[in-house]
């Protein structure tokens, strides 16, 4: 299992230290570095791929309860593989402070030093605005978006029907089970989503992205593939949820007193799997609004339609588009009654 939440892309392997936290802690303090989480850490660090560097990504991780004086001195020393953290803005002093108590005195850089005068143990310690790893950065953008692509596509297949929600025909279909189903690939999506949610509360709801007071913002889902993703990510961002099975086109609610959660003034973001035409977003709109609350923002793995055409209604923010996922996918309207 560890070894699929890494990913392995040309000349370094590149691992997420929120999915060793989620691995090893199941989300509780997913925010935290703990040592059970050290502990993954370490094993990748000696027994996969051993001869290449090893990225690590502290992205929504925000605190440390222990510092990495052990795994530095114990095992990055005597092991010596260039280690390089990223995204290590909240805590990144820590880190390097650690690195500094174990380098021999006359060899301790400046926080400002480039990461590769850090030669005793070989280890690469971010400084954002140093050209090495605004570099490297970018390349780590890249390589998620690749993973995000080729996990959607394993999604889909060949179909000439009509799809089942909507008056629409296609060549394709999708099933997030594919991803539900296979944990390392389902906690890297959700990484992805809550990146994309946190993202957005940060610019538009002022900052409240990490504040667990924050009651007025909460996650919704409407179907069956959609709950594991708003779960999931609900942690992930600490905001809570609601769910109701099954709002959207073919009307079953299995749970109508969940909309006694409904409390006035909410502001939810709907999250869902694959959306055509929006439908099941504009009728979780529609109830929202009944209730006294609002849903402005939308969430997805992948869009047929391009963005602009729901601003009037509401904004949605897809992970990707159908048709770089699946380039020759193709949808039509056809008859009802096909």
């Amino acid at each position: 299992m560890i070894d699929k939440l890494i990913i392995h892309k040309g000349d370094y392997i590149y691992i997420r230290f929120k999915a060793l936290i989620w691995h090893s802690n199941c989300l509780i303090k997913h925010q935290t570095v703990l040592q059970s989480s050290i502990n993954l850490l370490e094993e990748i660090y000696i027994n996969s791929y051993p001869n290449l560097p090893l990225v690590v990504s502290f992205r929504g991780v925000v605190d440390t309860e222990r510092p990495f004086e052990n795994f530095f001195s114990e095992t990055v020393s005597v092991q010596k593989r260039p280690i390089i953290f990223i995204h290590n803005e909240s805590f990144g002093d820590k880190i390097v402070e650690s690195i500094f108590r174990i380098a021999e005195p006359h060899k301790r850089p400046k926080h400002e030093a480039d990461p590769e005068e850090l030669d005793v143990i070989k280890v690469c310690c971010t400084v954002e605005k140093n050209d090495l790893v605004k570099g490297l950065i970018k390349k780590i953008e890249t390589v998620e978006h690749e993973f995000l692509i080729n996990a959607i596509k394993a999604c889909h297949k060949p179909v000439s029907h009509r799809l089942l929600s909507t008056v629409v025909s296609a060549n394709v279909e999708f099933d997030a089970a594919k991803i539900i189903s296979e944990p390392s690939i389902f906690i890297w999506v959700c990484l992805f989503m809550a990146d994309k949610i946190s993202k957005l509360i940060k610019e538009t709801f002022h900052g409240e992205a990490f504040n667990p007071n924050s009651s007025n913002i909460k996650l919704l889902a409407v179907s069956l593939r959609g709950c594991p993703f708003t779960s999931a990510v609900s942690f992930l961002i600490n905001k809570e949820y609601d769910t109701i099975d099954h709002l959207g086109p073919k009307h079953k609610l299995f749970d109508i007193e969940l909309f006694e959660n409904f409390k006035k003034g909410s502001q939810y973001i709907y999250i869902g799997d694959f959306t055509v035409g929006g439908t099941e977003i504009k009728i979780a709109q529609a109830y929202a609004e009944l209730l006294g609350c609002e849903l402005n923002y939308a969430v997805v793995l992948s869009s047929l339609l391009d963005p602009e055409v729901f601003k009037e209604n509401f904004i949605l923010m897809p992970l990707t588009r159908i048709n770089d996922v699946i380039p020759d996918a193709k949808y039509k309207l056809t008859d009802s009654t096909e």
